[in-house]
C-alpha cells in the first residue's frame, strides 16, 4: 500500500496541516465547514431560495447519512491547521464499469482560499483512488467550479441539476478524469 502524501504546503503553513479520517464527534464542525464555504464562494450566484435550500439540505438526514457512510468507509477525510478543520473531502468507493470513484464533496474554510488547500485535498483524492485501483474520478460540481476541477485534468462530460427540495435545484457540472 502506498504512503498517503503530507500536505504539499507545510513550510507555508510551519508544518502545522495534516489530513487525516473525520470522526462522527466532527460531523457538526463538516457541515458549519459545508455552509460557510458554499455561502462564501457560491451565494452570489445562488438565489436566496436556492441558500436556504442548501443549508436546509446540509442539515438534513439524507444528507447526515451519507456523512457517516463515508466515515464508516474512511472516505471522509479532513485537512487540519493546529486542529482546526480547515477542509473536507469525501468520496465513494469504487464501482461501475469503468472501475471510478466518485467525489462526494470538497470545501474549504474560505480563510484559506487561494493558499492550494482546495487543490492538494483534491490529489489527496486522487491519490486515495488510485491505491483502490481506481481507473477514473467522477465529479459532480456547482458549473461555477468547473474551472477548478479542468485545470487538475478533468473533462466535462453534461450538465445536470442537483435537487435540495421540491421547488430548489442548482445546475451542475459532471466532470471525469481517466487515470493512467
Amino acid at each position: 500500500m502506498s504512503e498517503i502524501p503530507r500536505f504539499p504546503l507545510m513550510s507555508a503553513f510551519g508544518g502545522r496541516v495534516e489530513v487525516s479520517p473525520v470522526g462522527i464527534d466532527e460531523l457538526s464542525n463538516v457541515r458549519a465547514l459545508e455552509r460557510s464555504s458554499f455561502s462564501h464562494f457560491h451565494a452570489a450566484l445562488t438565489s436566496e431560495a436556492e441558500l436556504e435550500a442548501f443549508n436546509d439540505w446540509i442539515v438534513s438526514p439524507q444528507h447526515m447519512e451519507s456523512l457517516v457512510d463515508d466515515i464508516a468507509n474512511d472516505a471522509l477525510h479532513g485537512a487540519r491547521l493546529d486542529g482546526r478543520l480547515i477542509g473536507v473531502v469525501g468520496w465513494g468507493g469504487v464501482s461501475g464499469p469503468d472501475s471510478s470513484v466518485r467525489l462526494h464533496l470538497l470545501y474549504i474554510d474560505h480563510f484559506f482560499a487561494k493558499n492550494g488547500v482546495g487543490r492538494f485535498l483534491l490529489q489527496y483524492f486522487e491519490r486515495r483512488a488510485r491505491m483502490a485501483d481506481a481507473q477514473a474520478l467522477s465529479v459532480k460540481t456547482l458549473v461555477s467550479s468547473v474551472g477548478f476541477f479542468e485545470a487538475d485534468g478533468h473533462e466535462l462530460t453534461s450538465y445536470g441539476s442537483h435537487k435540495l427540495s421540491a421547488k430548489e435545484s442548482l445546475s451542475v457540472a459532471f466532470l471525469r478524469k481517466v487515470l493512467r
